[in-house]
């Protein structure tokens, strides 16, 4: 008899969902960066194929201007955290707990 935990139970049955509603899964990633799998470890319930597209990015403009203050910026040896989210529910979570991790960032942009 094999046990269920609450992810175990959550992971199977959005594996059913999907295999229900979907066609295919398209992960936006790079497979030899970051698969599936990292983050779901019942991909192997999944019965519809998973296809990686690759990373979706905007086109590089034509002619990129780089004023003097960007370029004393990029070469400031102080150490940066880059964060990126994208238009999901934890995008303003994930922010504000990196605001709140680096001392820096605190005195530059405060929490109200």
């Amino acid at each position: 008899v094999k046990e269920f935990t609450d992810r175990d139970w959550e992971e199977q049955r959005r594996c059913e969902f999907a295999n229900q509603y979907y066609d295919e899964i398209l992960m936006h990633s790079d497979p030899a960066i970051h698969r599936l799998e990292d983050n779901i470890s019942r991909v192997g319930d999944l019965k519809i194929p998973i296809h990686y597209t690759g990373y979706v990015v905007q086109s590089e403009p034509q002619e990129i201007k780089v004023n003097v203050e960007d370029v004393v910026h990029l070469n400031d040896p102080t150490p940066k955290i880059v964060v990126s989210v994208g238009g999901g529910k934890l995008g303003h979570d994930l922010l504000e707990s990196m605001i709140r991790l680096h001392p820096f960032s605190r005195q530059k942009f405060p929490i109200a």
